[in-house]
C-alpha cells in the first residue's frame, strides 16, 4: 500500500493550488510578516478547506483514513482518526485568518506605541501557541495519519480538487526534502527557535541529539539510519534553515 500522510497530501495540494494567492500590502514595514509568509498561509488554508469540504460532503467512507501503527510502522485502516484528521484540516483552514489577526494586533500595538512616544521598532509581535499551520502536537501527528495515495488521488481528481496531471505524487528529491521538513517540525514541536538553537555539542550531543530522539520516538522511517539524519541536518545548516545562537 502506498501511504500518503495528511502532511504530504496538504503539501502537494498547496503546491498545485488552483487559485493564485492574493497579494497583501498590509505587511509593508513588518519584517516578520512577509508576502511570502502570507502567500503560504493562503495556499495551505485553501488546500485544507478544500480537502475538508470534499471529505465532509462525500457521504462515503472513501478515501479511508489510515494510521501508521506504533509497533509495526505500517499503515492500517483506522476510522478512529477521521475526527482527529478533520479537526486538523479545519484548524489549518483558518491559518490565513489567524495570521491576518496577528498582524493587525501587531500594527495596532505599533500605532499605540508611537502615540505614546515609544519607538515602534521596539515592539515585538506575539505569536500564540498553536496559532500556525498546526495546533500543538499536530505537526508530527499529521505525518502518521493519512490515506492510500491512489484512493486520495482518484477522490480529489473526481471532485476537481486537483488537476489530473498533478496527481499528488512524490516529486524528485521528495525523500530528502521530507527528511529536512521532519527535522524542522521536530524543532518546532520541541519549542526551539530554528534560527537560534542552544549552543551545539560534539557529535550527536546537545540539541541535535534531542531532535533525533524525538524523531526516533515517532518511528519515522525516513531516519532508519543516523547517517540520513546527519545528512539532512548538514543540509539545513548549509542552507541556513537552522542556526545556533550567536552565529
Amino acid at each position: 500500500m502506498d501511504f500518503i500522510s495528511l502532511s504530504e497530501a496538504l503539501d502537494s495540494m498547496a503546491k498545485c493550488a488552483m487559485r493564485e494567492p492574493e497579494k497583501t500590502s498590509s505587511a509593508e514595514g513588518a519584517e516578520w510578516y512577509s508576502d511570502a509568509a502570507y502567500a503560504e498561509a493562503v495556499r495551505y488554508s485553501e488546500a485544507a478547506s478544500t480537502l475538508h469540504m470534499h471529505l465532509h460532503n462525500s457521504g462515503a467512507a472513501y478515501p479511508k483514513w489510515l494510521e501508521i501503527d506504533e509497533v509495526t510502522s505500517k499503515p492500517l485502516l483506522s476510522d478512529g482518526v477521521a475526527t482527529e484528521g478533520m479537526a486538523m484540516l479545519r484548524h489549518m483552514a483558518g491559518w490565513r485568518a489567524r495570521l491576518s489577526d496577528e498582524h493587525l494586533r501587531y500594527m495596532t500595538e505599533c500605532e499605540l506605541a508611537e502615540t505614546a512616544g515609544i519607538d515602534p521598532s521596539n515592539i515585538r509581535p506575539t505569536h500564540r501557541m498553536g496559532s500556525g499551520k498546526y495546533a500543538r502536537q499536530g505537526v508530527m501527528r499529521a505525518r502518521r495519519i493519512g490515506f492510500n495515495r491512489a484512493e486520495l488521488t482518484s477522490f480529489l481528481t473526481a471532485n476537481n480538487a486537483v488537476r489530473r496531471q498533478d496527481n499528488i505524487k512524490p516529486t524528485h528529491g521528495h525523500k530528502t526534502a521530507a527528511q529536512r521538513k521532519l527535522i524542522l517540525e521536530a524543532i518546532e514541536e520541541l519549542n526551539f527557535d530554528a534560527q537560534a538553537l542552544p549552543p551545539k555539542g560534539n557529535g550527536l550531543s546537545g540539541i541535535k541529539k534531542v531532535v533525533l530522539q524525538r524523531l526516533e520516538e515517532r518511528k519515522h522511517q525516513e531516519f532508519r539510519a543516523v547517517t540520513a539524519f546527519n545528512s539532512a541536518w548538514k543540509a539545513l545548516r548549509r542552507d541556513k534553515k537552522i542556526r545556533f545562537a550567536g552565529q
